[in-house]
């Protein structure tokens, strides 16, 4: 029994130094427009290595993007007002039997949507940009003074281990404003 925790260790301190870790990334070009008490949100993340996403695919693991979204609005005397927060996500896995990449957006409660592509460069510029995404939020803002903030982890979902290693891109912020 002992001698089954030697490879278990090492495979555990080896996935630990993993490039993929140095991914840190950012998110750009983050847009947010309020249309009829909705948000549109689009943004893409920039800095991440293909390679590396691409290695970890063809070695059968899923890669993951959580978008974090959060609303506020500011104040002139105290910390900004929270509005709403939600998280988007988007997985991606390759298939080797059929040679095609699939992403999955799944949804709270349900499978999600899922996506075929057939080469990777697309399914990596899909995994990297939110594009329109649609939130609804319940609590009122005012257009000018309300503004959002994103940030992104990646997540890749390893076959070895149970807990998923995990990157986070830095905050970024845009005003909230008019179509």
């Amino acid at each position: 029994m002992n001698a089954l925790y030697f490879p278990v260790l090492l495979l555990a301190f080896l996935d630990i130094f993993n490039p993929f870790l140095q991914q840190k990334g950012e998110v750009t070009d983050l847009a947010c427009l309020a249309r009829n008490g909705r948000l549109e949100i689009s943004c893409r993340v920039s800095g991440i290595d293909d390679s590396m996403v691409r290695q970890a695919l063809d070695a059968g693991e899923v890669v993951g993007f959580e978008y974090f979204l959060e609303v506020r609005q500011s104040r002139s005397i105290w910390f900004s007002e929270f509005i709403g927060e939600t998280v988007l996500k988007k997985e991606l896995y390759y298939n080797n039997l059929t040679q095609q990449y699939f992403g999955l957006v799944p949804e709270k409660g349900q499978n999600g949507a899922e996506l075929i592509f057939k080469d990777f460069d697309q399914a990596a510029a899909w995994l990297r940009q939110l594009q329109a995404a649609e939130w609804n939020l319940s609590k009122e803002f005012q257009v000018g003074k309300a503004y959002l903030r994103a940030r992104v982890v990646l997540k890749r979902k390893s076959l070895l281990f149970l807990l998923p290693v995990e990157t986070t891109t830095p905050w970024q912020r845009a005003t909230i404003g008019r179509p």
